[in-house]
């Protein structure tokens, strides 16, 4: 039974290069042995001995050419796979550099993208806007937790030390309004 469905559904289907290969030899060798048996043969006549060379020449070309044929398409199966491996590889890494590029985004980044996402989802029709809402705000959770900042380990600073860099820092920000106000004076 399975043999039947088989013959059925290859009706109408083409050949393989292989199977094109296989008949042909199996023509040549036929045509081939009927030449070996009747070139010496006194009882055929020259007309019907040229007709069984030619039949032989005819199957040797068609022979010919399926190598041909069955060689070319090795080599696009070979060129196929080699393509299939080249963009096997190039996703591979391509996922690789992606995942390496959301490593290296910074928390703001990271919510101004998603914000970009779901501005164009919300835009295009996508989601509605409770989602579109609900989603922003655990994307605006999710950055407000990467702003929170760790616990400092048991390293304290004195107080003198805080002082003196607050007051540095003071000194810096009225020296740059000075500069500042100079040069709007004197322009």
């Amino acid at each position: 039974f399975k043999s039947m469905w088989d013959a059925v559904l290859d009706i109408g289907r083409p050949d393989t290069a292989q199977e094109m290969l296989i008949k042909a030899e199996a023509a040549f060798k036929k045509a081939d042995d009927i030449w070996n048996l009747r070139k010496d043969d006194y009882f055929v006549n020259d007309e019907a001995r040229a007709r069984y060379w030619d039949d032989r020449e005819k199957a040797r070309l068609a022979l010919e050419a399926a190598r041909k044929k069955a060689e070319q398409q090795t080599q696009q199966d070979k060129n196929a796979q080699q393509q299939s491996d080249t963009e096997a590889s190039r996703l591979k890494y391509t996922e690789e550099a992606q995942k390496a590029y959301k490593r290296l985004q910074t928390p703001l980044e990271k919510y101004t993208a998603r914000q970009e996402e779901l501005n164009k989802a919300l835009k295009d029709g996508k989601i509605l806007q409770a989602d579109y809402n609900t989603l922003m705000a655990a994307a605006k959770k999710d950055y407000e937790a990467t702003l929170k900042k760790p616990k400092q380990s048991g390293v304290k600073v004195s107080a003198g030390d805080r002082q003196e860099d607050s007051a540095h820092a003071a000194l810096l920000t009225l020296q740059a309004e000075l500069r500042t106000l100079e040069k709007h004076a004197g322009a």
